[in-house]
């Protein structure tokens, strides 16, 4: 045991090598047991051409045949190891071999039968993968038995023994021990090295998996960082631009307030029209740069709650119904009594009013925009539709892209923020958005949200199919 622990250098490969030791040998050992039931009674020939009395070396070699047939025939139901058939065979064969070297009548004839049990010997450590433990457990058996047969049933002297064939057997005995032990360290050696290897190989493999997972989460990061940085430049340019207008009209007017006497209070009253109107603008830019920035920053949480659709949709149409009666738009609200949604309340009611001023801006007057709901499942959808200028198919497809404005039909101007923030809040309160739109004939954007569980709205047929 501690010949085979001076090796071991991975942890549990004593255990693997064990484990190595027993599949390897599992075929070769119970092959050699097979050959030697067909091969060790052919040696009847050499009985017969030399021994006169070879009919008695007949019987002990079938004898010793038939016994090791019995144990691979029982190996069947008793399922022994593989190394406790390759003792029982080669101890039959051995100690058969030492009995004939004690009947021999002359010296040749010893000497004859001495390489005969030499290369059976020489034959069973070239076969066998043993354990150096399990060679002297052979080698100690042959040893004894021989010096037993021979001192009850030889006729030979010590010194014919010694001198015509003993040394022989016992130059061989030495050289396959030798062999044994140094085949046996040059396998261990072997295979605690290929398990360094499959053990650097699976470090290895473990490395290159890390090594992408970190290149994919780096692409990942870097792709993130190269959108981060257009919709800052984006942020930036919207801030230079839109800013700068409604800020210089300011001090234009703080300019000529200064110089009142040369303004007439109609020219006041129109120059503040028009101020209002930059900075409603100017405020509205600011507000949804501040609520993106927000939902930008970590610990930025949504507030579930139930909403009452219709309420909301009432207070968000009231808020812009100045907007819609200096186009002459109507701003119907169609959502059902009863209708509630789960969501944030802020970032519902900003998705809400930045869809119907999207329809103010792009409708042209005494035009009209729509609020509809439907219940599909578990889920609620609210539709804005308006009856203005449309999208063509470009325009559909980039419409929730950052940095996507035009003017209005009266030349309102756009942020390029709103419908980006729409997709954006509506996605973090669990639900879609998406638009259908035609170049002429209007669009419509719905969004979808996880409905209430107290809602009291009724499903019609339809609805309650899709279910």
């Amino acid at each position: 045991m501690s010949h085979e622990n001076s090796f071991v250098s991975p942890p549990n490969s004593l255990a693997n090598w064990r484990y190595f030791l027993s599949y390897k040998s599992k075929r070769s050992h119970t092959l050699m047991a097979w050959c030697g039931v067909f091969i060790f009674p052919v040696f009847t020939l050499l009985d017969y051409l030399v021994l006169d009395d070879w009919e008695l070396f007949l019987i002990v070699r079938l004898a010793g045949a038939l016994a090791i047939v019995l144990i691979l025939v029982a190996n069947e139901r008793f399922n022994f190891s593989s190394e406790f058939i390759a003792h029982f065979s080669c101890h039959v064969v051995f100690i058969s071999l030492m009995w004939m070297l004690s009947w021999l009548k002359t010296p040749d004839q010893f000497f004859i039968y001495a390489l005969n049990a030499s290369t059976a010997y020489i034959a069973s450590s070239i076969f066998l993968l043993w354990q150096p433990r399990h060679s002297i457990i052979i080698v100690s058996t042959t040893l004894a038995s021989l010096s037993l047969c021979c001192f009850l049933f030889s006729p030979l002297s010590f010194s014919d023994i010694a001198s015509h064939g003993l040394l022989v057997l016992m130059t061989i005995i030495v050289m396959t021990q030798l062999y044994v032990h140094y085949r046996y360290t040059v396998t261990f050696r072997d295979f605690v090295r290929q398990l360094e290897l499959n053990h650097a190989y699976e470090e290895l493999k473990l490395k290159n998996f890390e090594i992408n997972q970190r290149n994919f989460e780096v692409l990942q990061q870097k792709e993130k960082l190269e959108e981060l940085n257009a919709l800052k430049d984006r942020l930036f340019m919207i801030i230079s631009h839109d800013f700068r207008s409604p800020l210089h009209s300011l001090k234009g007017l703080i300019v000529l307030l200064n110089d009142s006497d040369l303004i007439s209070p109609d020219e006041f009253k129109m120059l503040l029209k028009g101020l209002k109107h930059n900075v409603d603008q100017t405020y509205d830019l600011l507000e949804n740069l501040l609520i993106w920035s927000k939902s930008q920053m970590k610990g930025f949480y949504v507030r579930q709650e139930d909403i009452d659709a219709r309420e909301l949709v009432s207070q968000n149409s009231a808020l812009l119904q100045s907007v819609a009666e200096k186009k002459s738009i109507n701003i119907i609200n169609n959502i059902e009594e009863g209708v509630m949604v789960r969501g944030d309340m802020d970032m519902i009611r900003l998705v809400l009013r930045n869809l119907i001023s999207n329809a103010l801006k792009f409708t042209e007057k005494s035009g009209t925009v729509t609020v509809r709901s439907a219940v599909v499942g578990k889920s609620v959808t609210i539709s804005v539709s308006d009856t203005g200028i449309g999208m063509d198919a470009r325009q559909k497809n980039h419409a929730f892209v950052h940095g996507l404005s035009k003017n209005g039909t009266h030349e309102e101007k756009g942020t390029g923020l709103g419908l980006m923030i729409c997709k954006e809040f509506v996605e973090k309160n669990n639900g879609k958005i998406w638009v259908e739109s035609e170049k002429g004939k209007g669009s419509t954007f719905t969004f979808s949200l996880p409905a209430a569980e107290h809602s009291n709205v009724k499903i019609n047929a339809s609805q309650a199919s899709s279910r």
